[in-house]
Order: structure tokens, then sequence, then C-alpha cells
């Protein structure tokens, strides 16, 4: 985690220190899309965590029916600095730093072999490379966005009876993930933007709570870094560059 933070503050650090340089490369105001500099944003929408859904052995293990709530509100709120391409018109591309929330996600399963609930948690941070092409003088843009994600994810098991993990059981895992971004935005103002977002945290699902198998085995299992899919609705005010 600090190693992530270290790094991405460097990142940021040398974007910074390039403003000046990079302010040559600014056009005037009259060019199409926000002001090339700072900006802040922040989003909410709809995703989370792709954890497998409840099967027959689940329901069979527990000798219930079961319950599932996947997947909910997610959010993000990020800061980075754009800068334009006078040899590309209308291209600007940057860095940005984010963070991002999503609900978790509860499973229960009651019925007379067990009676248990199980819950996966997390969070991410990010540090992308960005690419926003303004069409024209319409406000209209699309957007790209990738780079790594330092993802971590909590599994908790509690009141267990299921097999090898039947005292309960807790633990969380964290990991460095490739993370991709799509959408399309429109500039209200040149220091006011919206966009609609797809975002991508490439992971690997975990199993199911049945899966047999050792104490050891079943845990690296069920703790695995799920893959993470977030529709967002954002809205970001720009700075302009330093000096500006």
């Amino acid at each position: 985690m600090k190693k992530i933070l270290l790094i991405s503050g460097a990142v940021l650090a040398l974007g910074f220190a390039g403003t000046s340089s990079a302010a040559a490369l600014c056009p005037p105001a009259a060019t199409a899309g926000t002001l090339p500099g700072f900006y802040l944003g922040v989003g909410g929408g709809w995703g989370g965590m792709h954890t497998p859904k409840l099967n027959d052995a689940d329901r069979v293990f527990s000798g219930g029916p079961g319950s599932e709530t996947v997947l909910g509100v997610a959010a993000r709120a990020s800061g980075g600095y754009l800068w334009a391409i006078p040899q590309v018109q209308n291209l600007q591309v940057g860095v940005e730093l984010g963070y991002n929330y999503y609900k978790k996600n509860t499973y229960s399963l009651a019925g007379p072999n067990a009676s248990d609930e199980w819950n996966y948690k997390g969070h991410s941070i990010d540090l992308l490379g960005v690419a926003k092409f303004n069409l024209g003088a319409s406000g209209l843009n699309v957007l790209a966005k990738a780079g790594p994600a330092y993802v971590r994810q909590k599994m908790t098991i509690t009141e267990n009876n299921l097999g090898a993990l039947n005292t309960g059981w807790a633990g969380s895992e964290s990991k460095v993930k490739p993370e991709a971004v799509v959408g399309v935005g429109y500039d209200i103002t040149k220091n006011l933007d919206i966009n609609a977002t797809y975002t991508h945290i490439f992971g690997s699902e975990p199993g199911h709570v049945s899966d047999t198998g050792t104490v050891a085995a079943q845990k690296a299992n069920l703790n695995k870094v799920a893959p993470v899919d977030m529709y967002l609705l954002s809205i970001a005010y720009h700075f302009g560059s330093l000096g500006a």
C-alpha cells in the first residue's frame, strides 16, 4: 500500500513539476474542451465486485434456500492534470489519481445444516493515464483511462457451520490489478464537465463457499481479489494550469 502511494505521489509530483514547460503546449481558451491543467472530480452510480452467485451445492450444504445481495451503490473521487497536445487538435492527455468505493456483497444461508452469513467488502486506489478527445465545438468528448489499481478485499464468514470453516473466519487480500475506463462526456463550460463511464478492474472471481478442499485451499479460493465493474456519472471542475 505504502509503495503504491509513494509511486502515485512521485508520478503526480513529476507531472506538477513539469507544468511550467507543459504550459507552452496549452491552447488558447478558444480551443474546444475544458481548460488544460488541474482538475477534481466526483462520481456516483452502480457497480461492485463480481463474486459468485449461490448455486445448488451451496443450498444443499445448508439445507435451505439462501439469499444474496450483490452489487449496489458505487462512487469515485479523483484528481489529476491534463495537457493539451497541439500536434493533435482537440486532444488532451494526462494523469489521474482516484479512489473507488463499492457496496459489499452479502450472502446468507439458513437451514437445518447451517445458518451462516458471509460478506465481501472492498475498495481500490488507482493511478491512471488519461486521454480525452474533444469533438469540435459540440462540447462532446470521448475519453479513455488505463493504469494500475491497488485493490483491497476482505472476506468474512460468521456463525459458520460449513465444514472446514465451521469456526468462522475473516481474511483479506490486496493486489495491484490492471484497470481500464471508457466513457463519453460533455463540456458545460471551460471549467466544468460531466461524463458517463464504464470501469473494469481485472481480477479472479472467488469460488463458492461450498467448494471442497483443505482449510488453506478453501480460504485461498474464497479470498481471491474479485473483478470489479462500475457504471458512473461524474462531474469535474477544471482549474487550469499553474500561473494561468
